[in-house]
């Protein structure tokens, strides 16, 4: 339920401005195409309180749990021939730490921490950001 709301009203969540001290998810934006996530971002920034924090876990090209499903898919579908999606198209994967901070800063925020190795196993990039008083 909980995912459903939140796809639902990702980019109008019902609450007032300056209503969360922070927001997390895992696996979201990678779904959503850049002028989607930087809508979702100026959201984001509407509902969190000033110095609110964004918890993000954001699978890069380069996670293995991309790596796998796209071998998956490759096999499933090119190989095996069937029409098998596994999940939705990850069209927003991250390239590099430059490229968040930068999408970060455009959106009103500044990044605090990328981690991205063995302690998730190579899945996702962790990104901590604060929004920031000037946009």
């Amino acid at each position: 339920m909980n995912f459903f709301f939140f796809f639902f009203f990702i980019f109008e969540i019902p609450v007032r401005d300056e209503h969360f001290d922070g927001i997390y998810n895992l696996g979201v934006h990678e779904h959503f195409t850049g002028s989607e996530n930087t809508k979702i971002f100026a959201e984001f920034r509407r509902v969190l309180k000033p110095n609110g924090k964004l918890v993000l876990f954001w699978p890069p090209k380069y996670g293995l749990s991309v790596m796998f499903l796209s071998s998956l898919h490759f096999l499933l579908n090119e190989i095996l021939r069937r029409k098998i999606r596994l999940h939705p198209d990850e069209i927003s994967l991250i390239s590099s730490k430059k490229q968040v901070e930068n999408l970060l800063k455009d959106c009103g925020f500044k990044l605090i921490k990328f981690y991205f190795g063995p302690k998730d196993l190579f899945t996702y990039c962790v990104v901590v950001a604060r929004k920031t008083t000037k946009k």
